[in-house]
């Protein structure tokens, strides 16, 4: 263990992309308790937000792609400015160049969307649907998310933990899913996760 100063061991400390991985877990839990499904299309959860004639590619779209970073979009939105309450629609709108889950492109904005989906279907934030179920169980400490424009956590990036709090979510993982003797999150979650998509 150890921290370089200005950081402290028990002082959090903004993790940016770790934060995807907490995010994935997140959906893990949603899709365990039937809240959503791999298969939900973004077009029927967020049809306000969605082109009035939407491509093919755009409607094909579905979650699993985004926990992949298979969209379809060639190039990822701007997501990053605090003034941007319309990210959700600028990443309908983004071209769906490829049918989903054939192209890989690294996308903080796809995870983002993951966050709002979560909201969407849940009324809570991340980290409010995250607490009673991996954070508390795990004795992790209150974990903060960097709010995008509009409220929703971002999902992509944005948490902020301890490395106490980074260890335990790692040992989580590497026991797929079970901690002191319960499994909270089915091992299948983590088998398909680190599987080639």
């Amino acid at each position: 263990e150890g921290a370089w100063k200005p950081y402290a061991m028990d002082e959090p400390h903004i993790m940016f992309s770790f934060s995807k991985s907490l995010t994935s877990t997140a959906i893990g839990f949603a899709v365990q308790e039937g809240i959503l499904s791999l298969d939900d299309r973004l077009v029927d959860i967020f049809p306000e937000e969605a082109p009035e004639n939407p491509s093919e590619n755009l409607k094909n779209c579905q979650v699993r792609h985004l926990l992949m970073m298979g969209c379809g979009h060639e190039q990822e939105i701007d997501w990053g400015d605090p003034e941007d309450a319309g990210w959700i629609a600028r990443f309908m709108h983004q071209p769906f160049v490829y049918q989903p889950g054939s192209h890989f492109l690294y996308n903080t904005a796809g995870t983002n969307m993951l966050s709002a989906i979560l909201t969407k279907k849940t009324g809570q934030s991340l980290t409010q649907f995250l607490k009673p179920r991996r954070f508390q169980p795990l004795g992790m400490g209150d974990i903060f998310c960097q709010p995008l424009a509009g409220g929703i956590e971002m999902g992509g990036a944005g948490m902020s933990l301890t490395i106490e709090d980074m260890a335990r979510f790692v040992q989580f993982v590497a026991n797929q899913g079970s901690w002191e003797g319960r499994q909270l999150l089915n091992a299948a979650w983590f088998q398909e996760a680190t599987s080639k998509q």
